[in-house]
């Protein structure tokens, strides 16, 4: 079921973001199963600073893909659960603009998680980010975290704009 969702999860993105080389490998080696080539194209994307590169390795070793799992959260092979490390791959990749990240990011500061600080202020200004990169997820975890309703004029936005 997990590996259902993972490859879930990872064949919707090529349809948002037209995938550069070695994100296509990477994909293309998880609908396989083949971990040994997943660890590596995701460590030579994580290395050369490419932002879904970072979101996937901070996804593969804190567990962030077996979040809502039942049974605790078992590693991809090949990566070892490092959640605090995780927290910094994530910054870096929503730093980026990976979108993904974004709602990730913010929920670890909202509960503490990845190694990140319990920071409402950083997980509003996170989902707010994403809210406005028109990301669903962002969008419910800020009006969650602010209380504001759907619709509201959001912070950054201008008379007018379509926000």
């Amino acid at each position: 079921m997990r590996l259902f969702r993972l490859i879930l999860a990872l064949t919707v993105l090529p349809m948002c973001v037209p995938a550069q080389a070695g994100e296509r490998e990477l994909l293309e080696a998880i609908k396989q199963a083949n971990w040994p080539v997943v660890k590596q194209e995701t460590e030579q994307l994580a290395s050369a600073g490419n932002a879904w590169g970072l979101y996937m390795k901070a996804a593969f070793i804190g567990g962030i893909l077996c979040q809502d799992a039942s049974s605790p959260c078992k590693p991809i092979p090949g990566f070892e659960l490092d959640r605090k490390a995780a927290g910094q791959y994530l910054l870096a990749a929503a730093e980026k603009g990976e979108r993904q990240a974004f709602d990730y990011l913010a929920f670890g500061y909202e509960r503490g998680l990845w190694g990140l600080p319990v920071d409402r202020e950083a997980a509003i200004a996170w989902s707010l980010k994403g809210l406005h990169l028109m990301d669903e997820r962002s969008a419910s975890r800020y009006y969650a975290l602010t209380g504001l309703k759907r619709g509201s004029l959001l912070p950054g936005a201008h008379f007018g704009s379509r926000q």
